[in-house]
């Protein structure tokens, strides 16, 4: 009896969705790089957001790659729209 081999495709779908949760402090405030009002988050928010370590929000803020304004009481505020294009 002779065999024959068997050929198999699969296929899988996968896609990303970016969760703000609500208990989240984001604050609408002018964003310089964007030229607009934009939501932005505390370096603490952004690292629970994007899953990342509570210091890697400084070094993305310090490498220049999001976007970032500091508020006359010293609070960092990460741009939300730049935040999403370092995860993409």
């Amino acid at each position: 009896m002779e065999r024959t081999a068997r050929t198999f495709e699969v296929t899988i779908e996968t896609s990303e969705t970016l969760v703000v949760n609500r208990r989240r402090k984001t604050v609408v405030v002018w964003c310089s790089t964007c030229e607009r009002h934009a939501r932005m988050l505390a370096p603490e928010d952004a690292a629970a957001v994007a899953d990342f370590s509570p210091r890697d929000p400084y070094r993305l803020v310090e490498n220049g790659r999001v976007h970032f304004t500091e508020q006359p009481s010293g609070e960092l505020l990460i741009c939300i729209d730049s935040l999403k294009e370092v995860l993409l």
